[in-house]
């Protein structure tokens, strides 16, 4: 007997990759970000490479990072969307200082930030801007510290500072001052530099943000058509120092990106077949056979019970990156075995339910409430809400199989979905009830995703989506049943959905 949870009837598919990446980046830092807006070049930068980005930023004249620690709107903004990357840049001078001073005012508020952003468990990633050092050094604090004399000198301390501070923090370092550095020594005719020997320039500005499409997109900077207002020789000289840098030297800027690689093979003989998983290393993986059943086990046996061919897919998941690949397999059923399924659809108290197994010479239908039925096709007033365990008993030959789905009716949506679009058709969601990720999928693009509890009252909501599919961790949600409100150009769409 098999025995599973079921809301409402759903169609697994399967996320597509495109060519078009789409990131969510927060910049938290101060003057160095918002002189020349930075983000807005790179936004520029990433869509003239094809690319998207969804940006928003919090910064102050000479903020630091012990101001953002300390503002309760920086962890607002922590947790307004699921940021795929948060920017984290200190007061341009303090981590060129010496090593005592830096350990107290420095680095204690780094790792109070970094520790918020990976207690969201949404996969978002702390990147440091390491910035530049001042064109010709921190002349007024050269008598205090020998290395801030010079530009190089001031430099290197922040390259080590920088660097210690994404290493202990699970972080990525953008390497910003050191393609300011690769430009000075191979360009010395590019100015980066403002009058005040400190703050950039647009081509300071442009060398910025070339390195964040590199550190944020995995991609080259190089042939970008967006120019930032610099001729094309300076443009493309900026371009090529700052793909030099960042990817010559993954390691160094503890730049790793989650990859994986699917693939399986597998025997059958008669109905039944292994599946072995033969890819990459994956944290976990997702089979579906192709007959509506799957398991989350790696390398299963399955029992089809029916001839056929069946399209079996395995989703591979590492970090935040899943894969999947498909093949088709074919079955021949010498015992030609029953295997007993069905679905059904909830019209408020009336159910229908229909039978989708393999051939059977008789049904026998028990719907919880101590009623009972025979058919292919058969339809149940049920007396009161509640959970009713329905279960189906199929007949063939000598053989026997039974499966039992709960049905969950649910008075408590009155008044929430009667006022909203809802076919249910419009949008898929997988897998449904969710442990962890939930795949969102609609035939128009999606603007909004909101979660919602039973009063109407938001949980959470993720903007600027502008997609068909989208991808959601819900580890935010205690487990339930909440409804998922979709928007698209076409209106609302309200679904419910089952935390376990």
């Amino acid at each position: 007997m098999i025995r599973v949870i079921i809301v409402f009837f759903f169609s697994i598919f399967f996320f597509q990759i495109h060519a078009q990446d789409i990131k969510k980046v927060l910049f938290v830092g101060n003057s160095y970000t918002y002189y020349n807006d930075l983000p807005g070049t790179v936004l520029q930068l990433a869509s003239s490479k094809g690319d998207s980005l969804y940006q928003e930023s919090s910064a102050g004249g000479g903020q630091r990072l012990s101001g953002h620690a300390s503002a309760p709107n920086t962890y607002q903004s922590f947790k307004k969307t699921n940021w795929d990357y948060i920017v984290l840049q200190e007061q341009s001078q303090l981590p060129s200082f010496p090593i005592s001073q830096v350990q107290r005012d420095v680095f204690p508020y780094a790792k109070q930030l970094c520790d918020s952003i990976h207690a969201l468990q949404n996969c978002t990633k702390p990147v440091f801007f390491m910035t530049w050092g001042r064109e010709n050094g921190d002349q007024p604090n050269c008598g205090f510290y020998k290395p801030l004399c010079t530009y190089e000198g001031m430099q290197m301390e922040l390259r080590k500072n920088y660097l210690s501070m994404a290493n202990t923090n699970n972080a990525f370092a953008s390497p910003v001052g050191m393609v300011w550095r690769e430009i000075r020594r191979k360009w010395p005719n590019i100015n980066l530099y403002n009058a005040d020997e400190s703050h950039p320039r647009p081509e300071g500005t442009y060398a910025a943000a070339c390195t964040f499409y590199a550190v944020l997109y995995g991609k080259s900077p190089v042939g970008a058509s967006y120019k930032g207002g610099l001729s094309a020789a300076i443009a493309d000289s900026i371009q090529k120092a700052a793909n030099f840098i960042v990817f010559d030297s993954l390691k160094t800027w503890n730049i790793s990106r989650d990859i994986v690689t699917p693939s399986f093979i597998f025997t059958a003989k008669h109905d039944t077949v292994t599946f072995n998983y033969t890819g990459s290393t994956a944290d976990s993986l997702y089979w579906d056979f192709g007959d509506g059943n799957s398991t989350r086990a790696n390398s299963p046996t399955h029992i089809y019970g029916r001839s056929g061919t069946f399209n079996v897919t395995v989703i591979a998941f590492k970090g935040c990156k899943f894969i999947d690949t498909n093949k088709n397999v074919t079955v021949v059923d010498r015992n030609s075995r029953v295997k007993a399924d069905f679905v059904f659809v909830i019209n408020r108290k009336k159910v229908q339910f229909s039978y989708n197994g393999t051939t059977a010479d008789s049904l026998r239908w028990f719907f919880g409430d101590g009623k009972e039925d025979t058919g292919i096709l058969v339809t149940h007033d049920y007396s009161n809400w509640g959970v009713y365990n329905a279960k189906v008993i199929a007949y063939y030959k000598t053989s026997i199989d039974s499966v039992i789905k709960d049905v969950v009716l649910i008075n408590l949506l009155d008044g929430i979905l009667d006022n909203q679009t809802n076919k249910e058709s419009e949008f898929l969601v997988f897998p449904n009830p969710v442990e962890k990720m939930l795949f969102v999928k609609s035939e128009n693009q999606i603007s909004k995703i909101e979660f919602l509890d039973f009063s109407g009252k938001l949980i959470k909501e993720d903007l600027q989506i502008n997609k068909n599919e989208y991808l959601i961790n819900t580890t935010f949600l205690e487990p339930g049943i909440y409804l998922l409100r979709v928007t698209k150009p076409m209106g609302i769409t309200t679904q419910r959905i089952v935390k376990l």
